[in-house]
């Protein structure tokens, strides 16, 4: 009867155990910068983080219509359906054009668990001329100096030699030396193999 009764807490502690790291998971996705989203396949709302709320609360392509994803315009609400039903043989991604905000939202599904009813993991991202991506710790994994990173930044960001020189307020020559000493820490020897390279760093 005591080894029932210690068999009992040690299940119950674990439950609890487990429930804490949902918990914790779930508090940890709340605060990631991507918009994520839980959904089931009839596109039912189930959870999703802050940013993802806001997002969808700017009505910018996906908004939320009585618990359910719904695009914005019903004319795509077919392709968000199509989607999560791909989604259910491979991860799959949509992108649906936002013509008032210049831009599109890139839209990634794949099927979470393996559990019935399916559940689906939603990545929102808008993408324009506007967004600039943003690069993290290329300086302390190359061993960049302050202005090398600098010019690495605004080159990744789509400028080129003359207005990167504009922009630093440097001659075209300083400029060309910290591209020049850039492609050699970071060792290649092209803007699309510099690109290729720091990938891995994108935040």
């Amino acid at each position: 009867m005591v080894a029932a009764a210690s068999a009992a807490n040690v299940a119950m502690g674990q439950c609890e155990g487990i429930a804490a790291l949902a918990d914790a998971a779930l508090a940890w996705l709340g605060a990631d910068r991507s918009a994520r989203m839980l959904i089931d396949e009839q596109l039912n709302l189930l959870w999703w983080n802050s940013r993802a709320e806001a997002l969808l609360a700017g009505r910018r392509g996906i908004e939320i219509r009585g618990g359910v994803v719904a695009t914005s315009d019903t004319v795509h609400q077919g392709g968000l359906r199509d989607l999560v039903r791909d989604a259910a043989e491979q991860p799959s991604s949509w992108c649906l054009d936002l013509p008032a905000a210049k831009g599109w939202l890139l839209v990634r599904c794949q099927k979470v668990g393996g559990r019935a009813p399916d559940l689906f993991g939603l990545s929102l991202a808008i993408a324009s001329d506007a967004h600039i991506a943003r690069y993290e710790h290329l300086d302390t994994a190359f061993e960049l100096t302050r202005a090398e990173h600098r010019v690495l930044q605004d080159m990744l960001a789509g400028n080129e030699a003359d207005s990167l020189s504009a922009l630093h307020g440097v001659s075209i020559e300083t400029t060309r030396t910290h591209i020049r000493n850039i492609y050699a820490k970071i060792g290649v020897n092209s803007r699309e193999s510099l690109f290729a390279r720091v990938q891995g760093f994108r935040a």
